[in-house]
C-alpha cells in the first residue's frame, strides 16, 4: 500500500488504512479525507467513532440517501396535509371493501401514518 488514501469504493464502508506499517496505521475516510490516529478499530463493536463520522460526512454518499429520503417524505406529508387524512382514511376504505391490490393499500396505509 502506498501513504495516499485508497479509493473509497473497494473498501467496505469507505474505510481504508493508507500506510504499511502497523503502528503507524492511520484510518482515513476515503470520501472526504478525514484521519483517524493509529489504533482507531475499523471493525467490530468498537467503531462508534467511524459511524459518527459517517452520519456527518459531506462527501459520504449516504448524505444524498438521506436528502432524498426527507425530500420524499416532506412531499408526502405536504400531499396528506393538502389531500386530507380522512380522505385518505375513506379512500382506504373503499379500497378494503373494493378489495384493490395490496400494495395500493399498503400505499393509503403508509400515506395515512405519515401525518
Amino acid at each position: 500500500m502506498s501513504n495516499q488514501p485508497v479509493p473509497g469504493p473497494g473498501f467496505p464502508n469507505g474505510w481504508g488504512h493508507h500506510t504499511n506499517t502497523p503502528e503507524r496505521r492511520t484510518l482515513t475516510c476515503v470520501y472526504c479525507g478525514q484521519e483517524y490516529p493509529s489504533g482507531t478499530p475499523s471493525c467490530g463493536a468498537d467503531v462508534k467513532v467511524l459511524t459518527d463520522h459517517i452520519k456527518v460526512c459531506e462527501k459520504h454518499p449516504m448524505r444524498k440517501l438521506q436528502a432524498d429520503y426527507d425530500a420524499v417524505r416532506n412531499a408526502f406529508a405536504k400531499f396528506v396535509e393538502d389531500y386530507g387524512k380522512e380522505n385518505l382514511q375513506k379512500l382506504l376504505v373503499k379500497a378494503t371493501t373494493e378489495k384493490w391490490d395490496e400494495d395500493r393499500i399498503e400505499a393509503i396505509k403508509v400515506l395515512i401514518s405519515i401525518s
